[in-house]
């Protein structure tokens, strides 16, 4: 949860550091300039310092659900891995105004109106790199469809824009099951609504739309 936790690392020789960045799994850049130079943290001494939240360049690149990440640590002696992967995620974010939380071909903003006949859905936010659960819902919390993914390589129909800011369902996805094709008719009525779960449970929830298929 890089927006609301702080990152405490354990190890040796950490009295100087050069740079500490978010890297894959092999320790590879995953954005450019994301590292941290020369980076500011509390209780710093040998064997630990805090990374305090918010602190990474292009976190939004950053994000994944799963166990995939490491911290990459160098000082003027070397570089070193953390031991352990780890996910990285942020509370899902969506614009306060509902006709800017959606989009797409199936979207007609003038009526808050999501008709699956003439195309898909968008949604607009941040942070949905870190998605690990889409769940189509009612105004009830009544669940329709519970989609589990990893958003760096979604199911077909199923999409993450490569900054992290759009979630795409597409038409075909959204006519695939039955549940699905239930919550895209609310009869006539603004109680249909989509809920974004981050790896770690963050979440965040649309505004009310009217379905029609």
């Amino acid at each position: 949860m890089r927006d609301e936790n702080p990152l405490l690392v354990n190890g040796d020789g950490l009295s100087i550091l050069s740079s500490a960045e978010i890297v894959d799994s092999q320790g590879l850049t995953i954005a450019t300039g994301s590292a941290i130079l020369n980076p500011s943290t509390t209780a710093h001494n040998p064997t630990t310092f805090t990374l305090p939240k918010n602190l990474f360049f292009k976190a939004n690149l950053l994000d994944h659900p799963q166990f995939s990440r490491r911290l990459k640590i160098s000082t003027p002696f070397g570089a070193t891995l953390s031991a352990e992967t780890f996910s990285v995620s942020a509370t899902p974010v969506l614009p306060n105004q509902i006709n800017s939380q959606f989009a797409g071909g199936g979207y007609d903003g003038s009526k808050n109106t999501l008709n699956i006949k003439n195309g898909g859905l968008f949604i607009n936010g941040a942070n949905f790199l870190g998605l690990k659960t889409v769940r189509l819902e009612d105004a009830n919390s009544t669940v329709f469809d519970t989609i589990n993914f990893n958003p760096h390589l979604p199911p077909p129909g199923l999409a993450v824009s490569a900054d992290g800011t759009i979630l795409s369902l597409s038409k075909i996805f959204l006519n695939q099951k039955t549940e699905r094709v239930q919550w895209a008719n609310s009869n006539g009525n603004a109680n249909r609504r989509v809920r974004l779960i981050s790896g770690a449970d963050q979440n965040s929830t649309s505004g009310l739309i009217i379905t029609s298929n």
